[in-house]
């Protein structure tokens, strides 16, 4: 009855007509936050403490992109009232992607609260440096220096902790799609060092990975959410990985655990704004925080290229108002590259090879073209899709009957066809022109 007469002033509110009081709002939000999260948000202190930084976080991200955008700092944009905020974050949980929830980080990231303050620091420092910049300091713009040291705050955590014993034990509850599961972990194995192994229960002190069915329902949802940790947590415990009834598809599991490995989303990185665009007039009201971005001392990309097809982007509508792009490529060509959920990238790959697996090969070959030792092979490189030999210095064979694979671009227009294989890889030499390209797929 609580939940039925909450809904019925979320939508009185919705409509146009007054919003029922602010308090009103947050206590049952908090309390369906409690009784449906407990192993997330254990009492109420620890639901104020986290929403309180959240919306912190949320007007720095409006501040920081008002910057971004020359506009003004004073005078939060598209920010509407906490009450209106907190309307909304009820109705985004109730209709969002399971990995999109709007009480946690990124949708689907659980936060300690040293990883929290440690995520406000770096967010404060972003702003701090644009703010010295706008006044045209040339002594103190882009200037290095750290929030925390300015105010004095002590961080607890690192928010990138790795796993160091292997292989990692891990528990499925009953309810979870155990298939599922073990194929999510396979992608890992299949293509890494990482290694894992099923146990039959998980003590209270023994560190691992617990993959449970949600926690009971998502504000009125039956369980379908998804969320993890991100890193190895330092308390020695076994800790949670979400995998709802809408969270079985093998790829949305591995996203899941690379979260608890260690991996944000690859949005957030440092160098976003040079590959997307955050479209901040279609974001819901209060949810910048969604789209928070690292600092470069704060994240190590391991010298690999930003990844539009990364099994760890968002999707284009993210977090959006009105089914309008949240996320716009500055490359349109690749717009409908990002958030997919099919496979592990070249580059999702090779970042946890060289985060885990770096020192297991005695010795780094000479890779070409973005390849590198393969510590699965360690004679060999692994090589991008497309490329081959030893060292990636050789196009992929296509077997085929349909002729040469061999092309020299020219200035009229040629057809080339090729059939009966699911992919083919060719090789086509052109000098400083334009190339072209058209595909066209028969289905006859």
């Amino acid at each position: 009855m609580v939940w039925a007469l909450f809904s019925l002033c979320f939508c009185l509110g919705a409509s146009g007509s007054t919003l029922p009081p602010l308090n009103h709002l947050k206590l049952h939000f908090r309390k369906r936050l409690v009784e449906e999260h407990a192993d997330l948000f254990p009492t109420m202190a620890a639901v104020d403490r986290y929403l309180d930084n959240m919306n912190k976080l949320n007007r720095i991200q409006q501040k920081l992109h008002n910057f971004l955008s020359g506009e003004l700092e004073a005078g939060d944009g598209i920010e509407r009232r906490e009450t209106e905020h907190f309307a909304e974050m009820v109705a985004t949980a109730e209709s969002q992607s399971p990995d999109q929830l709007p009480y946690l980080f990124e949708g689907d990231i659980v936060l300690t609260d040293g990883q929290m303050d440690e995520l406000l620091n770096n967010a404060y420092t972003q702003l701090e440096v644009m703010r010295r910049c706008s006044k045209g300091s040339d002594e103190k713009c882009g200037e290095q220096f750290d929030y925390k040291t300015l105010r004095k705050r002590t961080l607890t955590s690192n928010l990138r902790e790795r796993w160091n014993s292997f292989p990692i034990p891990y528990f499925v509850d009953p309810k979870v799609n155990r298939t599922a599961v073990e194929e999510g972990l396979a992608n890992w194995m299949r293509s890494t060092c990482l290694t894992f192994r099923e146990v039959s229960s998980l003590g209270d002190s023994q560190a691992g990975l617990q993959f449970v069915f949600g926690s009971g329902q998502v504000l009125g949802n039956p369980s379908k959410s998804c969320y993890s940790a991100i890193g190895k947590l330092d308390n020695g415990r076994p800790q949670k990985v979400s995998i709802g009834a809408a969270c079985d598809n093998p790829f949305v599991v591995s996203h899941e655990i690379a979260h608890s490995l260690g991996y944000f989303h690859e949005q957030s990185r440092f160098d976003r704004n040079d590959f997307v665009r955050v479209q901040v007039k279609n974001i819901k009201s209060g949810f910048l925080n969604q789209f928070t971005s690292f600092s470069r001392s704060q994240e190590n990309t391991f010298g690999v290229p930003y990844d539009f097809g990364s099994v760890m982007h968002y999707n284009a509508y993210a977090f959006s108002s009105s089914g309008l792009s949240s996320i716009q490529t500055l490359n349109s060509n690749y717009q409908n590259t990002i958030g997919q959920r099919f496979q592990l990238s070249f580059n999702d790959i090779k970042k946890m090879n060289l985060a885990y697996c770096d020192s297991i090969c005695p010795f780094e070959l000479p890779c070409q073209r973005s390849g590198y030792t393969d510590p699965k092979a360690c004679e060999r490189c692994r090589c991008p899709d497309g490329l081959s030999g030893r060292f990636c210095d050789r196009m992929a064979i296509t077997n085929t009957e349909c002729g040469e694979l061999h092309f020299q671009a020219a200035d009229r227009e040629r057809t080339l066809l090729q059939s009966a294989r699911e992919w083919h890889f060719l090789l086509i030499l052109f000098g400083s022109s334009t190339l072209t390209l058209r595909a066209k797929r028969n289905l006859t």
